[in-house]
């Protein structure tokens, strides 16, 4: 969760800049008689921050080639279509009721009676497709940093309305790991029992409840060629059940931590604008550093 903070305060259009007024505040609330030796020294950190994530983001897509869907290899890959719901189940928002394949939304109390409320917050994690014309791919929004093309707020009552949403037919961006679910993909059989006993094996009461058959309180070799022989079975099926299922791609966050991103720009405008991002904040930085300096 403060992962993502950190992104949408750095990586969002103008939204990123509103860190450097809330470091001064901080700086003027902490000690006010200090304001440039704290609030500066907070927005050079957030600057350089700010301008790392932004660059990095920036290079990782202006390195990595764009791909088809249709002959397209697994593994962290960029694919560039447009986003389609489900047809069988379209995604509506909870907050506004409009047909999106994905959407978030906040909504808060801005009352005259002084009374400060949470914000209540939802963001979709339903799945969607991009289509290029070649193919599809599922799309999981979960744990990606998305940039939607929508963005609306309204007052309802005495509560502040923030949606943002991303639309059918929207032109969609995304890079992060493709895999592949289903079809008839081989397996090693070997290495699947080997990883369910060791799952079966840390939960041992649960282990014992099942195959200590003698109830001593440990399982003996007799008892554990049984566990094996139940492991195999449970593998064999579940290969079955996995064969007998449509392949179908499926972009996800990469195992190993890179950027997972869904944007609504195209190849060519996505990198530029986080690396318009990313020196901005560097300039601010570097801006903020000169004043603590001359101050200091």
């Amino acid at each position: 969760m403060r992962k993502r903070l950190i992104y949408r305060l750095t990586s969002h259009g103008w939204l990123g800049f509103a860190g450097y007024p809330l470091a001064l505040l901080l700086g003027f609330k902490l000690q006010p008689a200090l304001l440039y030796t704290l609030g500066l020294p907070l927005c050079i950190t957030f600057g350089l921050l700010a301008w790392w994530l932004n660059y990095r983001r920036y290079r990782v897509i202006a390195d990595t080639p764009t791909s088809r869907t249709g002959a397209v290899a697994q593994g962290y890959v960029e694919l560039f279509g447009c986003a389609r719901s489900h047809e069988r189940a379209p995604l509506y928002s909870s907050l506004s009721g409009r047909r999106c394949v994905w959407f978030r939304w906040e909504r808060r109390y801005v009352g005259r009676d002084g009374r400060l409320d949470p914000a209540r917050q939802e963001e979709s994690d339903a799945s969607f497709l991009l289509q290029d014309g070649h193919g599809e791919v599922v799309v999981d929004p979960e744990h990606a940093e998305v940039h939607p093309a929508h963005r609306a707020s309204w007052h309802d009552q005495d509560y502040l309305c923030r949606e943002e949403w991303i639309a059918d037919d929207d032109p969609l961006y995304v890079i992060g790991e493709l895999v592949a679910i289903g079809g008839e993909a081989a397996t090693d059989q070997r290495r699947d029992v080997a990883a369910l006993l060791a799952e079966w094996k840390r939960d041992q009461p649960a282990l014992l409840r099942r195959f200590d058959l003698d109830r001593s309180g440990r399982i003996d070799e007799r008892e554990w060629l049984a566990a094996r022989a139940a492991a195999e079975r449970e593998v064999r099926q579940q290969q079955e059940e996995l064969a007998a299922t449509p392949l179908t791609l499926h972009m996800q966050p990469p195992a190993d931590g890179r950027p997972y991103l869904i944007i609504t720009l195209s190849p060519h405008d996505s990198p530029r604008a986080f690396r318009w991002r990313a020196w901005l904040h560097l300039g601010v930085a570097l801006t903020g550093l000169l004043l603590w300096l001359r101050t200091g």
